[in-house]
């Protein structure tokens, strides 16, 4: 796998930004880390780079958050909380990912 190192949060940013120029449908990422290695820094370029018009805020306390209007929908979540399979199915993550 491969491993970046960033030491700034703008740097951080601005990856993600890049991250989200570059997502086509269905370009899922994954973001683990301990709490304040960056991810929401990261998920809030990449939501920057897919032009989402909301801010983009870390999802501790609601789990998942939707961002539309942006070229792509964009969905954040934060999962650690979760304990079986089924909590997502009850987070709605299944339905996020179908399209009319």
């Amino acid at each position: 796998m491969p491993t970046l190192k960033v030491a700034l949060p703008q740097d951080m940013h601005r990856l993600g930004k890049k991250l989200g120029h570059c997502a086509l449908p269905g370009t899922v990422i994954a973001l683990i880390g301990p709490l304040g290695a960056g991810k929401t820094v990261l998920a809030s370029g990449i939501g920057a780079g897919l032009s989402v018009p909301t801010r983009v805020v870390s999802p501790t306390f609601v789990l998942l958050q939707a961002h539309f209007g942006g070229r792509l929908p964009f969905f954040h979540g934060d999962f650690y909380r979760l304990e079986e399979h089924r909590d997502l199915e009850q987070l709605g993550w299944e339905e996020a990912f179908e399209s009319d």
